[in-house]
């Protein structure tokens, strides 16, 4: 065989190669990535987890104008921090091919033995909660403010304002932590226990400050649960 034979004949075989190799990725590229798998716990946790961190934001939103720079600043962290964490949990969702609203709100989360709900039981079944500022069943979420506690903050200016804000985000914070500590608890998915860990991490930071400020006003907090 002639030596440009040869060349040709290396040459082709290294197309068609090429070519393989080319449909092979081209292939695998198209192919649909497998959709993550979500526990019945992590996409109730995703789901009314959204709906909690979005009344936080409508609480740092209702925060009277002129308030205190501390406290301003820490509604301002609050709410760029929970719009991500809505994000982050929506794109789990969207991605697991699950609806963004729970059918059952926090039917994913048993009642804690003893921890003095009104709806708590020993049967091992999931239920939901009564809480602080239930109106209705589409209240069943740990320190949701009510109806009621939203126009009241609305309705208040300066100091009194501010303390009602803190009063109502730090209840509400307690009760994201506790539904971040069960999901951490319970779930075996890696990402969304390190999700929750890091939401209950914050949240606590937050409250302390909070329980500071409100400390420096002769504030309390509200009882909770």
């Amino acid at each position: 065989m002639s030596r440009t034979r040869w060349l040709i004949t290396r040459i082709g075989t290294l197309l068609a190669f090429v070519a393989v190799v080319v449909i092979l990725v081209t292939h695998h590229d198209a192919a649909p990535a497998p959709k993550p798998a979500l526990s019945e716990v992590d996409t109730g946790f995703a789901q009314d987890m959204s709906v909690h961190h979005q009344q936080a934001v409508t609480l740092a939103d209702v925060l009277a104008p002129g308030v205190d720079d501390d406290v301003r600043v820490l509604a301002d962290q609050i709410r760029t921090k929970q719009i991500f964490e809505i994000g982050q949990m929506t794109g789990w969702l969207q991605a697991a091919g699950a609806p963004p609203v729970a059918a059952h709100p926090m039917a994913w989360m048993t009642a804690p033995h003893g921890a003095g709900s009104a709806d708590s039981r020993h049967d091992g079944q999931t239920q939901t909660m009564s809480m602080p500022g239930m109106e209705s069943d589409a209240m069943l979420m740990p320190g949701m403010a009510s109806r009621a506690d939203l126009v009241r903050l609305q309705g208040l200016k300066g100091r009194d304002n501010e303390i009602v804000f803190l009063q109502l985000m730090y209840r509400h914070h307690q009760g994201g932590i506790d539904m971040a500590m069960y999901v951490f608890n319970h779930t075996k998915t890696g990402f969304v226990r390190q999700a929750a860990l890091a939401m209950a991490r914050d949240q606590g930071e937050e409250c302390a400050l909070m329980s500071s400020i409100m400390l420096r006003l002769n504030a309390s907090p509200l009882s909770y649960p």
